[in-house]
């Protein structure tokens, strides 16, 4: 039998202040789908609001139900994943919820990544949300079996914006947060198909696109959909607003000094958008894509100076304090600066510090159980260990696994030996500003950074570069 799971992921947006009174709400349903053999459903509640999970009892007949209390209305979201392993597919669909209101649902899954949801035609607000949500899977499945020619383009992705207000026009009588929220949800699947047809488009047709004039001439001002804080309930909102300031204060800015490129999206979003809560979850956007990309300018005092000063933009002291000092981190990551005296811990929970092992070379390995390239390394790095063996180097495989049993676990079934260490809470993976694995970092014997990305033991190159170091 192939598994049903079903994710209630009720990420609960309080419209207004929680005031009122709980109230309970009911939802119920069937998965009309003969060889499902388990559902798991789950509540999740943000912000606010603590987090907790619902577990429900499914019936043999697909039935299923869950009840919680809420005092504001919400939005939320539900998820269903079909199959297990390799053949999984998953359908979201998006509900609005009242207190003190029962609602059903009903799911009927197709053969392939297709579900039919139902609701109570009285139920307009959720009517309406999935009739949008049914016409969008379409359009997206449409636009990137058929990826339409880029004279075409243009066109295609306004459709999505105009089937939101024929959805809204088609159920008269919608809640007005219904309303507003189909419009954003709309100018959003608009905005995110403009700015990323070119990937989508090269992608599928294996050639370059060439945006006709006027391609990217919005049919509205973002700010006059975005600009509200109801609009962060929303999924792509902040993503949006990130890649249309990007696109006009020019992406690339040739020429200009990183932190000059910052400044210039800054202002420019604080000029059209006047949102305390809009601006602050951008510029956490624009912060952290900052440091992602980060490479220094050559002073990187300098670079943490004009950079904290910059944050400062964010009105949540909380914010700016934990962005200040993960962008001080990275000194970490500048070749000559010295190994972070960072713990983390071996098989038996020993302490082990990278500044243990100073007068020798270090090859630091960063991967987890679950990464299948980092898997593939392992025979290589074992072997390379014991040629080095005698050397004045160290070998050191530091995993990232959050599960720990996966680590221990992973490392037996691949026989590794030597150095094996857990990462732990050291937070060593971002002050080298890791974006990936596997990684391979290395140090002198001065316990001075040597290469923040090393060349992988499978590789050519690697025992050159060992060697050359070790001889120094």
């Amino acid at each position: 039998m192939k598994k049903v799971y079903l994710f209630f992921l009720f990420i609960v947006f309080i419209i207004t202040a929680c005031t009122g009174r709980e109230k309970e709400c009911v939802i119920s349903g069937k998965v009309d789908k003969a060889d499902y053999s388990g559902v798991k459903v789950t509540l999740i509640g943000q912000g606010d609001n603590s987090k907790e999970s619902i577990p429900v009892e499914i019936k043999e007949d697909g039935s299923f139900k869950i009840s919680f209390k809420i005092a504001e209305p919400q939005f939320s979201s539900f998820n269903m994943i079909f199959g297990e392993g390799g053949k999984m597919w998953q359908s979201t669909y998006r509900l609005y919820i009242k207190p003190g209101k029962d609602y059903f649902l009903k799911f009927k899954a197709n053969p392939g990544s297709k579900v039919k949801a139902e609701v109570d035609n009285k139920d307009l607000s959720n009517r309406a949300l999935i009739m949008y949500n049914e016409v969008l899977n379409a359009k997206v499945r449409e636009i990137w079996t058929n990826t339409p020619e880029p004279q075409y383009a243009k066109e295609e992705v306004i459709s999505f914006m105009k089937a939101a207000e024929d959805c809204i026009n088609e159920n008269a009588g919608l809640d007005e947060e219904v309303k507003e929220y189909i419009k954003v949800w709309g100018f959003n699947e608009y905005m995110g198909h403009l700015f990323g047809y070119h990937s989508m488009y090269e992608l599928m047709k294996k050639k370059r696109f060439a945006a006709p004039e006027g391609f990217y001439e919005l049919i509205a001002e973002p700010s006059v959909y975005l600009d509200n804080e109801k609009a962060l309930l929303a999924e792509k909102t902040v993503r949006n607003i990130v890649e249309y300031i990007k696109y006009k204060s020019g992406n690339n800015s040739k020429g200009a000094k990183v932190l000059d490129v910052l400044e210039n999206r800054i202002n420019l979003l604080k000029d059209e958008f006047s949102n305390p809560h809009i601006i602050d979850n951008v510029l956490c956007s624009l912060f952290s894509g900052f440091k992602f990309a980060y490479k220094t300018s050559g002073d990187f005092e300098e670079d943490l100076k004009g950079y904290s000063s910059l944050v400062h933009n964010l009105q949540d002291p909380k914010k700016r304090d934990e962005f200040i000092k993960e962008f001080s981190a990275l000194r970490y990551s500048m070749k000559g600066s010295k190994a972070p005296d960072v713990v983390f811990k071996d098989r038996d929970g020993n302490d082990v510090r990278i500044t243990d092992f100073k007068g020798k070379v270090v090859y630091i390995d960063l991967w987890a159980s679950w990464c299948g390239p980092c898997c593939r390394e392992v025979p290589y790095l074992q072997k390379l260990e014991k040629e080095y063996e005698g050397r004045n180097i160290v070998f050191l495989s530091i995993s990232l696994d959050s599960d720990k049993k996966a680590w221990l676990k992973k490392m037996d079934e691949l026989k590794m030996h030597g150095n094996q260490l857990y990462i732990a809470d050291s937070g060593y993976d971002k002050m080298l500003n890791i974006s990936g694995i596997p990684h391979f970092v290395i140090y002198n014997a001065e316990g001075k950074l040597y290469m923040s990305k090393a060349p992988r033991p499978s590789s050519m190159e690697i025992r050159g570069v060992l060697n050359s170091i070790t001889e120094l």
